[in-house]
């Protein structure tokens, strides 16, 4: 007998932050799934967020947010690419000025061992990300590096996968392309990274 249902994890902030530091005008930048942060404050005492996943049955969490490190933009804009690995490297175009962690977005779930899952990624593998200039594309959202499953093949507007761990747990990464228009305004962008699954 075949148990089928659709799941879909709460829609996630995408966040990207650009702010002016140092005098290189070097902007920071991340986006993802879940946003996690904590502040740094100059002061004797600071804080961390210590979190944890809990998995149910035919679930699926948010576990890591997609960060594309810091960028200074230029007069021609580019792009910052990301592959969906565990160890991404970030690679830019347009002379993109690039540094600190290229960290892909990561998401957790919990089948049985043999289940088939299909993963679907956003409409045609795009977010938009909205803030005080003007809007950014991250587009070509792949799924990769998975943990725990095996691929089976494409179906419409799915990426089928076999869960191949015997606990049942699997994790998989997203990465993407990030569109940096010219002389991108300073601020805080977000939207939406939405992935839905469904066990077989």
């Amino acid at each position: 007998q075949k148990q089928m249902g659709l799941w879909r994890t709460p829609a996630r902030r995408v966040f990207a932050h650009f702010s002016r530091v140092l005098r290189g005008g070097l902007l920071a930048l991340c986006a993802g799934g879940i946003f996690v942060s904590a502040s740094a404050r100059a002061s004797e005492e600071d804080s961390a967020t210590a979190q944890v996943g809990i998995l149910t049955a035919l679930s699926l969490i948010a576990e890591e947010d997609m960060d594309f490190g810091k960028i200074a933009p230029t007069p021609a804009g580019g792009t910052v690419v990301m592959p969906a690995s565990s160890a991404p490297s970030c690679t830019t175009t347009g002379g993109l000025v690039h540094t600190g962690a290229c960290q892909t977005a990561r998401f957790a779930g919990y089948g049985v061992l043999n289940q088939v899952v299909r993963i679907k990624l956003p409409p045609s593998g795009r977010i938009t990300l909205v803030g005080p200039g003007t809007s950014m594309l991250i587009d070509n959202l792949a799924i990769g590096a998975p943990t725990g499953l095996t691929y089976v093949g494409n179906g419409v507007g799915f990426v089928r996968y076999r869960i191949s761990s015997t606990s049942g747990i699997f994790d998989f990464r997203i990465g993407g392309r990030l569109n940096v228009n010219a002389n991108q305004a300073g601020g805080i962008y977000d939207g939406q990274l939405e992935v839905r699954i469904e066990y077989n």
